[in-house]
């Protein structure tokens, strides 16, 4: 919704503390928004490899587009589409031996950017801990304690964002992602699918 760390979409909608700035004609829709369709690709700056560095800085980065939302709540707004995106930096290196512990102890901070325009943008934080690897290795999943959007931001729900939730589908298994890295590493990750819960 993103080192190694997602990014997701779903992220890769990335911040606690960061507001989001109000504009004329434009305005922060209240409730919730749910999306049933994520795609786009992960991109690190250090290709991933099986002789990479276990630590180190890495960058990675998501872009995405995000569709199929409805939004839910008193006054609430529905966007036709988004566009998301992210961008977070870890110690974890370049190894795909450690990509599923980088992705569990990286914060990441999506912020996406609604359509209409009129609707203000949502700046969301999915803290260490709350990116996974998904169950049988094809995917990420986010969402769990400490989930916040920051301050001026649409769809904070009543809990400041705290129940959102998203998921991002891999051609990839991310958990044998050794096999999949190739003699030049690999440079990134499509996003096939998914969905997303803001607020």
């Amino acid at each position: 919704m993103a080192g190694t760390g997602v990014v997701l979409m779903l992220a890769s909608v990335g911040l606690v503390g960061t507001g989001v700035a109000s504009a004329k004609g434009k305005t922060a829709s209240p409730g919730t928004v749910t999306c049933t369709s994520v795609k786009g690709v992960l991109k690190f700056s250090t290709p991933i490899t099986s002789t990479g560095a276990t630590s180190g800085s890495q960058t990675t980065s998501f872009k995405g587009k995000i569709g199929g939302c409805t939004a839910s709540g008193t006054g609430a707004v529905t966007p036709k589409k988004g566009k998301v995106s992210s961008t977070s930096t870890s110690n974890g290196g370049s190894n795909c031996a450690g990509f599923g512990g980088s992705v569990a102890t990286t914060a990441t901070t999506f912020t996406i950017k609604w359509a209409p325009s009129k609707i203000l943008p949502t700046v969301i934080t999915f803290p260490a801990g709350a990116i996974s690897v998904a169950s049988g290795g094809k995917g990420f999943t986010l969402g769990g304690s400490g989930v916040s959007v920051a301050a001026g931001s649409s769809y904070a729900g009543t809990d400041n964002g705290g129940s959102s939730t998203a998921t991002a589908t891999t051609s990839i298994d991310l958990t044998n992602l050794c096999a999949a890295v190739g003699k030049k590493g690999l440079k990134s990750i499509k996003i096939l699918s998914g969905s997303d819960h803001v607020g």
